[in-house]
């Protein structure tokens, strides 16, 4: 059974032990899981100083991260890559990378075609919580968000909410930016 933490009822969700009705019997959440909305702000400490608004996708396998200009080159043995991460909205310039590349697989598009990318692992900060996360690069530009969250970095550490957005926000930055968001 899943029931809501005295502290904090807004972003943590507290496993009690027992399933409730409808839950999976067995399924492992941990002891306290946060929730997130379907978007949400991360930073990628490593890469950028700046919030990137991000989508929340337990659709998706893989995180996915937007690059331009991706160039492969070799560096005292390692495979590198060279790219430019435009985080989009006009908050910022694009900024040249290179970052040590940690495989190169083919990741199912949104679209249902297979697409060979090539993979980083970097620091995402998402709310309080900083973690490892794979991502593919890809042209985003298309997309409302320059990232997008799959269910590997989620898994075990956070829980969505389909219906709300920006959970890991302070309050009042949160109601900022959905009023913002709306005009």
């Amino acid at each position: 059974m899943v029931g809501r933490a005295e502290q904090g009822q807004a972003d943590r969700v507290v496993s009690t032990g027992s399933p409730a009705p409808g839950d999976v019997a067995g399924a492992s959440i941990g002891k306290t899981t946060q929730r997130v909305g379907w978007r949400e702000l991360v930073t990628l400490p490593d890469l950028c100083g700046r919030r990137i608004p991000a989508k929340i996708d337990t659709g998706a396998r893989t995180s996915s991260l937007h690059a331009t200009e991706i160039e492969s080159f070799d560096k005292d043995g390692h495979h590198w890559l060279r790219f430019l991460l435009d985080i989009g909205d006009g908050q910022s310039e694009p900024v040249t990378l290179e970052v040590k590349r940690a495989d190169r697989r083919t990741v199912t598009s949104s679209n249902g075609e297979g697409q060979e990318r090539h993979i980083i692992k970097t620091m995402m900060q998402l709310g309080a919580s900083s973690f490892p996360v794979e991502f593919s690069l890809a042209d985003r530009s298309e997309m409302q968000f320059p990232i997008l969250v799959g269910r590997t970095a989620l898994r075990r550490r956070f829980l969505v909410d389909s219906g709300r957005s920006y959970l890991q926000s302070a309050p009042d930055e949160r109601a900022a930016i959905l009023n913002l968001r709306s005009t």
